[in-house]
Order: C-alpha cells, then structure tokens, then sequence
C-alpha cells in the first residue's frame, strides 16, 4: 500500500515537474470547479498574490461567468471533449488569452497564456491594412483628378504626356516616403528637398527653408506634396527659378489652432520676371486648391505680387 501511494506521489511529482517547466500558465480544476493545481506561471500570471488552491473558478473569477470562459470550461467538463479558443478577460485582468482545455480524470486541465503583444501586433496590421485601403482610393482619385485636369489644360499629346508623368512620379515618391515610414507620416523637409533639391546650390542659396520638424500623416502628406510640385513646376517655367539670379525662400511654423495644432507655410519667390494676374485659372492653381483644401481642410491665399508669387498654406496637422 504504501509503495503504491509512494509511486502515486512520484508520478504527481514528474507530473508537476513537467507543467511547471512548460512555457504555458496551467492550472487543474476539479468537477466541483475548485482549483487542485496551478503552475508557477499561473500563479503569476493569475492569482495576484492569492491562494487560489481549493477555492472555485467562479468564486475567484466571477466575471468569467457567463463569457466564453465559462462556456468552453462547461462543455469541457461535461462533453468530455477539448476546447481550443482566444478570448479576452475584462478588468482587472484585462488580458487577451490563448486557452487550451482538456478533460482530465480529475476534472479538467487548462493550458493558457497572455496574447497581448500579439493581439496587439494584429490590431496594428489591422490598422496599417484599413489605411492602406484608404490611401490607395485617395490615390485613385487623385489619379483620375490629375488625369483628367492635365488633359483639359494639355495643347499637345506630348505636352500631356510630359505633365501626366511629371505628376505621377511626385505623386510615387511620396508614397514611397509614406511607405517607408512605419507610422505611415513624411518630413515636410523631406517632402519639400523632394521637388526643390535640384535647385538648391550651397553657392547661390536659390532656395531657402526655415521652419521646425513637422510630420505630415499620409492623408495630408499626399496633397501637399503636390502642391508642392506644382509651385515648383510654376515656378521653374514661369517664375523666380526660370531665372538664374531667381530664389525661393519656404518658411514655416506650428501655431495653436484651439486645441488642435496647424501649419502655417508661406511660399515666397523673389528676383524672377515680373510676375502679373494670371487671367484664366490653369490646372496647377486649380489643383492646389483643390486637394489642398478638399482633401486636407486647409486655407490657401495666392498673391501675384509683381516681385514674385506669394503662396501661403494655413493646414490643420489633426483631425
């Protein structure tokens, strides 16, 4: 007798031993729901200083009764069948959990444990898929708007085709920032270098930005890259920069809004020909309007001063 309860206790030790160096929290119950085991990780992960030994499930954790917890545990116990599921507990553990349970001949045997970072991971893509989905139809938009603005305002199939490439190519390398970004946001320096940096000259000084570091989110990043490529389009064919002594001088700050923050940008071109009103709108004013303040919320002021163009941009950074 006493060997048999010998080997009994031998084999609850090995048993033990191998739930303990397992890397999932465990615990047994017994047909009564009270806990007859619970690992090391368990008890850390669950008990929160508690004796949870010989106490019931329900009675410790009351607000599992009724979820999916208590379902599965129920079929487990008296189906006799496993149960595999991910569900989250609510305050105070406030935790998402991986849970396999077995029928044992005690009761029944939980293997569980903490998927928080991953849920957490999962959501982000999530995330990240939803906005991608968003940006690629803003995309299409301001494709089909590119599209069918430079056609109309085109007096030659080859000067369409040298706009309409010029544009998507600025519209690509803005997403290419964008994508490269784990936040999905770019450097208004980074966007601005990204059409003026073949005008800079360390000698000549022909353009000149001042201002903080500012992130621009995908939603506004988009349209004011444009713009951005088309005042600098303008600007190299019709103004400061289609002339050699020409120069440009981009400042800007971040000033309250509320309790919100916006952009205030000014666009100054100097020592270029003479500038006059335009007398018909074209695609590039049209299209700085447009998306600027249809698609990210801003006000724009265009002044055709005679010493050069005057652009300024007042774009909320929040939504």
């Amino acid at each position: 007798m006493e060997a048999a309860e010998a080997k009994a206790r031998a084999t609850a030790n090995r048993l033990a031993a191998v739930l303990e160096s397992t890397g999932d929290c465990v615990f047994v119950l017994d047909t009564a729901w009270r806990f007859s085991f619970l690992n090391t990780q368990a008890r850390e992960e669950i008990a929160y200083g508690r004796d949870l030994l010989g106490g019931n499930l329900w009675d410790e954790f009351p607000h599992a009764v009724g979820t999916v917890f208590w379902d599965n545990y129920q079929r487990v116990m008296t189906e006799r069948v496993p149960a595999t599921f991910e569900a989250y507990y609510p305050p105070p553990l406030a935790t998402w959990y991986e849970v396999n349970a077995y029928p044992s001949e005690e009761g029944i045997v939980v293997f569980f444990r903490n998927i928080n970072e991953r849920h957490a991971a999962q959501e982000r893509q999530s995330l990240l898929i939803r906005e991608l989905h968003h940006r690629v139809r803003n995309t299409l938009a301001t494709v089909q708007a590119i599209f069918s603005l430079t056609v109309r305002s085109a007096t030659s199939f080859s000067q369409f085709s040298d706009a309409f490439t010029a544009r998507i190519s600025s519209l690509a390398k803005t997403h290419l920032i964008l994508t490269e970004d784990e936040q999905q946001a770019a450097s208004l320096h980074d966007l601005l270098r990204l059409e003026l940096a073949s005008f800079e000259n360390p000698r000549s000084r022909r353009v000149r930005l001042e201002g903080p570091k500012v992130r621009l989110p995908s939603e506004v990043a988009v349209p004011f890259a444009m713009a951005v490529h088309e005042l600098t389009a303008n600007a190299a064919k019709y103004g400061a920069l289609s002339q050699p002594k020409g120069h440009i001088d981009v400042t800007w700050d971040v000033r309250a809004d509320g309790e919100a923050q916006s952009l205030h940008l000014e666009w100054i071109e100097r020592d270029g020909p003479v500038v006059h009103a335009p007398t018909h709108h074209g695609f590039g004013e049209r299209l700085l309007k447009r998306m600027l303040t249809a698609q990210a919320r801003a006000q724009v002021q265009t002044e055709y001063r005679p010493e050069g163009l005057r652009f300024i941009v007042d774009l909320p950074l929040s939504r």
